[in-house]
């Protein structure tokens, strides 16, 4: 991990009791398929692996990680009513006299500002973790499905129609992430400095 370029982090939001109690109020029945679980574990794995980053690399408290942090929210199809300001489109547009997509930073940017003022209700440890370790913390909604499980009526159990999978923004961290790595391997609809920060 210390040699990375980029760390990507997977979070999953429905693991937080207050996320399932917002997101059942607003829409009934919304995770009925998810358990949730009190514990931390999450958060332990982000302090663990940020700890032995900052050990191998000989950091000093002051020091900030200066490469890309991708936080990649889950299961967004189960919440994303939480978070209404945030397009479920794709967000690639095309590069001007270019016969090509690239990615629009600033779509991705206003999602990520929408996300981390969502955490910082629901799960501020997570925000605080990450923006006191790195300068460039991105936040990125996933959904794989599209849509959350069915209920079979015979027994009552979660089941997946595949002709309903439609997922949502899954290539956006990989690309992301490349894209700020690497010099014109995928290119950006809009310029962007490489230490910026999301408010």
């Amino acid at each position: 991990m210390s040699k990375a370029d980029a760390l990507l982090f997977v979070f999953d939001p429905t693991q937080y009791p207050g996320v399932k109690q917002a997101a059942e109020k607003t829409r009934l029945g919304s995770m009925k398929s998810n358990q949730v679980y009190s514990d931390n574990r999450q958060e332990m794995v982000l302090t663990e692996s940020i700890s032995r980053i900052c050990r191998y690399k000989g950091y000093s408290s002051s020091m900030k990680y200066e490469k890309p942090v991708i936080v990649i929210l889950t299961k967004w199809d189960t919440w994303s009513h939480l978070t209404p300001d945030i397009s479920t489109s794709d967000p690639y547009e095309p590069i001007l006299n270019r016969n090509t997509l690239g990615l629009s930073i600033s779509k991705v940017k206003k999602a990520s500002s929408s996300l981390k003022q969502f955490l910082q209700q629901y799960a501020p440890n997570i925000v605080n973790t990450c923006e006191s370790f790195a300068n460039n913390v991105f936040y990125i909604p996933i959904s794989s499905l599209g849509k959350p499980p069915s209920q079979d009526s015979s027994n009552s159990l979660s089941m997946i129609r595949p002709g309903d999978i439609h997922p949502v923004w899954v290539t956006v961290p990989l690309v992301l992430a490349t894209a700020l790595t690497t010099k014109e391997l995928i290119p950006l609809a809009e310029k962007t400095s490489s230490k910026s920060r999301h408010s």
